[in-house]
């Protein structure tokens, strides 16, 4: 009896490679959302949300990024996917913003990506090839920075002449 309980403690207390239920690392989450955002935004949807009364809606999201209060996917104007990030205690949104800009582009590297500052609150990180990554927008509010993530635009299809 003893020994049966000192191996179910240390069946509980391993935590190796193949433990599934873990926090994912910021790039693993971020190359999972750029795959999303080439099928337009469709693997992460998990369920809709409907307000009422009036016409906003919204659907909950299974992948989240690390440390985003809540993680949204809005269809309309078009297809975006929504991540308000925290702001720890002492510490100003304009840090958070440049911390978060920051983290980005060094997990997505700068050989595809070009830094737009458009405003003093809102960042752009440009994909070089728009057809294969999306756009990022960071938006700074008066508590948080919001993480924008714009699902890819294909070409239209021309065909060819006869």
């Amino acid at each position: 009896m003893v020994v049966l309980f000192c191996w179910i403690l240390t069946a509980d207390a391993w935590t190796g490679p193949d433990d599934d239920h873990g926090p994912e690392s910021f790039r693993v989450v971020l190359q999972r959302l750029i795959r999303a955002a080439r099928e337009n935004l469709r693997p992460l949807k998990t369920f809709r949300v409907e307000q009422y009364p009036g016409r906003l809606y919204w659907y909950e999201v299974e992948t989240a990024l690390p440390d985003a209060v809540q993680c949204r996917i809005y269809e309309h104007p078009a297809m975006v996917y929504v991540c308000e990030m925290r702001t720890p205690p002492g510490i100003t949104p304009q840090a958070v913003h440049a911390a978060t800009v920051q983290r980005f582009s060094e997990a997505l590297g700068v050989a595809d990506w070009k830094v737009r500052r458009d405003s003093a609150s809102v960042t752009t990180l440009e994909p070089v090839d728009a057809t294969r990554n999306p756009q990022f927008s960071f938006r700074l509010t008066n508590t948080a920075v919001e993480v924008t993530i714009f699902s890819v635009t294909r070409p239209a299809f021309t065909p060819l002449p006869r």
